[in-house]
């Protein structure tokens, strides 16, 4: 089982959304209870899959039951019968005999091989959805069913975990970007601004000293500037940066 001292580590740890750790304590966790196959899934808020982690099945085998999902019996019930937010023993819900369309028989059960399955939709933080599912051969015992369930518990507190974290880590990729542009933005002189702005209107650099009554050569050494300053490389990268939002500086 799960301990503290792993727990303590996926949870508080600076890489919380590094897929190593978790997906190599997800492994240890299903081998101790015996579960062979599993699919957990991270949506974002327009159903995107943005953290996958499967085990036990081939390529093949996931993109035919994408391919059929909606004929997906177990599931269809499990919403059916109001199950959202839970964990349910998927066969519990419909006895396999009285099951009887084509599709699930003859391409999805012959294609997963898939005997007892555990499966549950749970939301998440900003609009996210967690899925997971679970399989064996045999039916789950009691004590499997009560260690996977206390696992599934974990796994949505980390799916939470891990959704804040790249939320706050986007949230702190444009504060720094911001940052980066009022900094900028103050560093520019008159002149540079004045400099940048005919750029943009297309003068070249001998257009822009006559239209501000200088020499060549401080326009070029204002350009100059405005390459250092702004990170870069050449007049055409500096004005595709600018039309493409990278540097609000006027």
């Amino acid at each position: 089982m799960i301990t503290i001292n792993q727990a303590n580590n996926v949870l508080n740890s600076v890489s919380l959304a590094t897929e190593e750790a978790i997906e190599k304590l997800i492994e240890d966790e299903l081998n101790y209870m015996g579960f062979a196959q599993c699919v957990i899934i991270i949506l974002d808020s327009e159903h995107n899959p943005v953290f996958r982690y499967h085990r036990g099945f081939t390529q093949h085998q996931l993109d035919t039951y994408v391919k059929y999902m909606n004929h997906d019996i177990y599931m269809n019930s499990y919403f059916k019968e109001g199950k959202f937010g839970k964990l349910q023993y998927l066969q519990e819900l419909i006895p396999s005999k009285n099951i009887n369309n084509e599709i699930f028989c003859d391409i999805l059960v012959p294609a997963l091989k898939i005997e007892h399955s555990m499966a549950g939709l749970h939301t998440l933080t900003y609009q996210h959805m967690f899925f997971f599912s679970s399989y064996t051969a045999r039916k789950p015992t009691v004590k499997q069913q009560m260690q996977l369930y206390e696992f599934w518990q974990f796994m949505i507190h980390w799916a939470n975990s891990w959704v804040t974290h790249k939320e706050l880590d986007q949230q702190w990729q444009k504060l720094s970007s911001y940052r980066q542009k009022a900094k900028l933005n103050q560093s520019l002189t008159p002149s540079e601004r004045a400099v940048l702005s005919l750029l943009i209107q297309g003068l070249d650099g001998s257009e822009i000293a006559r239209h501000r009554n200088v020499s060549k050569e401080t326009v070029r050494s204002q350009i100059k500037q405005l390459l250092k300053k702004t990170g870069s490389k050449h007049q055409n990268q500096l004005l595709s940066r600018f039309f493409y939002g990278q540097l609000d500086i006027l």
